[in-house]
């Protein structure tokens, strides 16, 4: 299994930022801030449960999407008191700033909200209103665990006005700008969450997840921009029995394949 999930660093950096946005505080009414909102997935117990390798494996992977969206939270204006962020609500666009100074690190932090297109997520150019979508913006100045970052972007995202579909990246402090991950999804309205990863330039993973929590996973090694080789495919239902296969270098050649349901031995519950 690919390695998944963010470096010590990138760590701190949502642990601080998440903290901060645990006060009881609560902003004033000023209309309809726009709020940057991703679905969490459901793990079926099935699943959860099972023993079986792959069935873990694949667990795993709607745990990386759901991990995602816990960092899309901080593009939601933090609450806190307003003696220690300034704030521009009378947007668009809406403008939080605020610092955190503590034992890790002293850093200032603005997240924008705004309906102009930066063009942050593609290629930079000229900003174009775009009228059916939100666009965010969460920026770094300081430093955290000895590394300093100045006008560091840390996280962009972009959502339709109706929920729908969005997506976010997330970049490397250490590698500036290089990207750690990327995440788009899109809605349907019979219930169908659709999530595309892309992940440190070398992986791709797809997701489906219906109304009833049953699925599937398709994981892709990345060649080139435009070239991709399947390595391992999951389905299951909404009990969170599936079935799952790997597949050898070529991409289209079944090395191994198999099963998990409910009699596989149970994982310990504690």
């Amino acid at each position: 299994m690919r390695k998944l999930f963010f470096s010590s660093l990138v760590l701190s950096f949502f642990l601080l930022l998440q903290g901060c946005s645990e006060s009881t505080f609560t902003e004033p009414e000023t209309g309809d801030i726009p709020t940057f909102q991703m679905k969490t997935i459901t793990v079926p117990e099935g699943m959860l449960k099972s023993s079986n390798h792959y069935a873990q494996e694949a667990m795993n992977y709607l745990v990386l999407a759901n991990t995602y969206g816990k960092y899309a939270s901080l593009l939601v204006p933090p609450e806190m008191p307003l003696s220690k962020k300034t704030v521009d609500n009378q947007g668009p666009p809406w403008v939080y700033t605020w610092e955190i100074d503590d034992e890790y690190g002293t850093f200032t932090a603005t997240l924008t909200i705004t309906e102009t297109d930066p063009r942050i997520l593609t290629k930079p150019s000229a900003s174009q209103i775009v009228s059916d979508k939100y666009y965010f913006s969460l920026v770094i100045d300081g430093t955290i665990e000895d590394v300093t970052v100045s006008d560091f972007v840390f996280i962009v995202g972009e959502q339709s006005k109706d929920y729908k579909n969005g997506g976010i990246i997330i970049y490397d402090p250490k590698n500036v700008p290089n990207e750690l991950g990327a995440l788009s999804w899109t809605s349907s309205e019979d219930g169908v969450y659709v999530l595309t990863i892309i992940g440190y330039g070398s992986y791709e993973i797809n997701i489906t997840v219906n109304e009833d929590d049953s699925g599937s996973i398709q994981v892709y090694k990345i060649i080139s921009e435009t070239e991709k080789l399947l390595e391992f495919k999951a389905e299951w239902n909404s009990d969170g029995d599936g079935e799952w296969w790997v597949y050898e270098d070529n991409g289209t050649t079944v090395e191994d394949h198999g099963t998990w349901d409910e009699n596989d031995i149970p994982l310990p519950t504690s």
